[in-house]
């Protein structure tokens, strides 16, 4: 008869250190695989927000809405307050309200300060949802932005991703600059990466790239030698800048 034996110790050890090696192997290559996942789901999110922008524009005489109307004052107020943010005056058009929160926000998926809001992930370039009202002297309100006004659609972007405020409330609802993740230099700044140390962002013509820290928006420079006076309202100016007309890319 033979004798029935199990596992020495050693070869225990063998096949655990055989498995522990196909682990570190195979678990970061899921992990990026599930990080590439989530970063084409947010692509996906700002695709459909570039259709609704498009829609909206055919809709109301080729102009881009605004990136808030009303009473704005506030950062807490949203619709219940009279304040209509870009993503409010985009409702209409929008499949679903999840394509406004990226899946990669380092903020999560709610807002508490906002009664438990779902977040809004991405905010509106000043440049194209505020062009002109900060250097103009005349006007009343926000002057809405012709969406053929730009000279070059495909390097302007409409949209970054910037938020840790829930959908509608005004707070957040607008960037300044590409580094922005929540407020601006002087109201709680910070400068939070989303994908891999980078950012997706929407481009007036409707496409959409990701973009790493130190390339691409981050790095556009614009308007820099003919900056008026009152230029530097809420970010000074620099590679990233996109707060008024002169910022857009020539």
């Amino acid at each position: 008869m033979h004798r029935k034996h199990g596992f020495t110790l050693i070869e225990l050890l063998v096949v655990i250190a055989i498995i522990a090696i196909l682990a570190s192997i195979l678990f970061p290559v899921f992990s990026r695989a599930r990080a590439k996942a989530r970063q084409s789901k947010c692509m996906a999110n700002l695709k459909q927000l570039g259709l609704a922008f498009s829609m909206y524009s055919q809709d109301y005489d080729e102009l881009l809405p605004c990136w808030a109307v009303g009473a704005i004052g506030n950062n807490d107020n949203g619709p219940a307050q009279g304040a209509y943010t870009w993503d409010t005056q985009l409702m209409p058009y929008m499949r679903n309200r999840e394509i406004l929160l990226c899946p990669d926000s380092p903020y999560g998926k709610t807002s508490e300060q906002d009664g438990g809001l779902q977040i809004r992930s991405y905010a509106m370039t000043r440049y194209t949802g505020d062009a002109w009202q900060q250097n103009n002297a005349t006007s009343v309100g926000f002057q809405p932005c012709p969406i053929d006004y730009p000279p070059r659609p495909a390097e302007t972007v409409l949209l970054t991703e910037k938020g840790n405020r829930g959908i509608g409330i005004v707070g957040d609802a607008a960037a300044e600059t590409a580094e922005q993740s929540h407020g601006c230099t002087g109201f709680g700044l910070e400068t939070r990466m989303y994908h891999n140390e980078g950012k997706m962002f929407l481009y007036l013509d409707g496409h959409v790239k990701w973009s790493g820290r130190g390339s691409g928006p981050f790095a556009a420079n614009y308007g820099e030698g003919s900056c008026p006076g009152s230029y530097k309202a809420y970010e000074p100016h620099g590679p990233g800048h996109f707060e008024f007309y002169y910022d857009w890319p020539q």
